[in-house]
This record gives structure tokens, sequence and C-alpha cells, in this order.
């Protein structure tokens, strides 16, 4: 049995999808045309999915479940918790403008793809599968601040990443990536930048 006969339809769908969005573009890719890479027919795949944009937001989701693992795979959660938030977000940034297909999206502006993910909660999910026990680890450790939760900062880092991808110009090189993070996102949920408490 091959790898591609060992997916399921669902999987099928969702890596077909992804090689034609990456391919054409997200508005020259058709239905059928993703049918016809995942060999499938354009009623049976009706079945599967709703609707392009749900697919389009079903691949998100799966792009974002993958870094994921591979940051939990080949970034050890020990040192400083600042250094490892910076390391993870730099792999976020370089795959999001590796991804022909996710760079178009947040091209079209940021509204538009927070559009498609807004009443998604599995961008969040995808994400929290490394950014839970980062963000555990760095509170726990006082490096981060306790008042935020863990969804408030995963939010924080997404918005960020998104802007700076959607004006990827003004980081040209990784150093200039490095020092916007630990310049800027980083420090706003570092236990430093906790307001101190009312009286």
């Amino acid at each position: 049995m091959t790898e591609t006969e060992s997916l399921t339809t669902h999987e099928r769908i969702v890596r077909a999808a992804t090689v034609c969005f990456r391919r054409w573009g997200v508005e020259k890719t058709s239905m059928s045309d993703i049918a016809a890479e995942a060999n499938l027919r354009r009623p049976q795949l009706y079945r599967h999915v709703e609707s392009k944009e749900a697919l389009i937001v079903t691949t998100i989701v799966h792009a974002a479940e993958e870094l994921s693992r591979r940051r939990l795979a080949e970034l050890p959660i020990e040192g400083p918790a600042t250094d490892l938030i910076v390391k993870s977000l730099v792999m976020g940034h370089d795959d999001l403008l590796a991804d022909a297909f996710a760079s178009h999206l947040i091209g079209d502006g940021a509204r538009t793809f927070l559009r498609l993910l807004g009443g998604d909660s599995g961008l969040r999910e995808a994400q929290q599968l490394w950014w839970v026990p980062v963000i555990t680890y760095g509170q726990e450790r006082g490096e981060l601040r306790r008042d935020l939760d863990v969804d408030e900062i995963t939010d924080w880092f997404l918005m960020s990443q998104i802007a700076m991808v959607e004006h990827a110009e003004r980081y040209p090189t990784r150093d200039s990536v490095r020092r916007h993070l630990r310049t800027f996102i980083v420090p706003a949920v570092a236990a430093h930048a906790e307001p101190a408490p009312r009286k």
C-alpha cells in the first residue's frame, strides 16, 4: 500500500488542496482541480467539504499543526523561555514566508486572513500544541506574565506574526526578524511588563 492509498479521504483532500493552492494560487484553484488532485469526483469532494473557503481554513490549520509538531521535535523546552519563544517565532516567520499559499492570503490583507479563521477554533488549538507547554514553562519560571492566559499570549503571537509577514519588506534578514521579536513582541508578555497591582 502506498502512502497516498493509506491516507483517509479527508487527508487526501487536505493534501490535494494544499498542492493546488501552492501551485495555482487560491483564486485560480477550483474545487474541480482539488477533486482531480485527490482522485475524487467533484460530488464526492462536496460530501467532505462545504466550500473552498472552508477548505482554505482546513489547510491553514493543518499547516499550523505541522509547525507545532516540528517545533516540539526540534526545540527542547529548556533554558530561558524568552530565547525559546524567539526561536519558535522565527521558525514560524520562516514557514509563513516560504509558504506561497499562506503568504498570498496574508498579502491580500490581514483582515482577509483573520476573517477566514475568525469563526474557527482549530488554528488556536493547532498552535497551542506548542504554545501551552512553552507558555506554562515560562510562567512557572517567572519569565512570563501571569496576568495573561495562554489564549491571550497565543493570540498576541499570531497577530504579531501576521503583521510581520504582511510587511515582510521591513524585515529583510533573520537578524532583523529576531531584533523586532526581542525588542517589541516578546517584552509585551515578559514578566517585567506585568502592570503594577491596583490599589
